[in-house]
């Protein structure tokens, strides 16, 4: 598969915009949408290959603007990491309701082929018995139920296996650090 256009989320951030630029040098790439609800970081300005699109995901907003584009390619690297303390409203509707929307787009649009969202091992749960000899695999359950950040990444996996199971549409979907599907 070479795509022409791919999505890139959370563009402004640290791999966001790393990989919007490693991308963009791709000689069969036309175009990367790159969105972020923060101004394009300087790594990426006058990049010809770059559509920025300044939205917060949540919103829903962006999708009529990407639409027309029809990108083959999703890597929904958004996320906020650290905790908004005291502001857990926002805090969810920045991760998981903005989640929730580009995973209605990923399944929604027919020309959108390949979803790859970075997670974390967190989701896991961090535990005594967690050890070297006894890895991860897809089979192993989302366990973390302390930690916020854990908990909303075990919520959006979660998610995107019940978009997954309910699709008619055959997508390849990656979910780094572990691939499911």
């Amino acid at each position: 598969m070479n795509p022409k256009t791919i999505l890139i989320t959370g563009a402004a951030g640290y791999i966001g915009a790393m990989l919007s630029d490693q991308f963009s040098r791709a000689p069969g790439l036309e175009r990367i949408i790159a969105i972020d609800k923060n101004p394009m970081p300087d790594l990426l300005r006058g990049n010809k290959k770059i559509i920025w699109i300044s939205a917060e995901l949540s919103e829903g907003i962006w999708r009529d603007k990407i639409k027309i584009y029809k990108p083959e390619i999703v890597i929904h690297a958004a996320w906020q990491i650290k905790e908004l303390y005291g502001q857990k409203d926002l805090q969810r509707k920045l991760n998981i309701e903005a989640t929730r929307r580009v995973f209605e787009f990923v399944f929604r649009e027919a020309c959108v082929k390949k979803l790859i969202y970075f997670s974390t091992i967190s989701s896991f749960g961090a535990f005594a018995a967690n050890n070297l000899n006894s890895r991860f695999t897809e089979n192993s359950l989302l366990a973390e139920d302390q930690y916020l950040y854990g908990r909303e990444k075990k919520e959006v996996e979660e998610m995107l296996q019940s978009f997954y199971k309910n699709s008619r549409e055959n997508k390849q979907i990656f979910v780094l650090p572990k691939v499911y599907f």
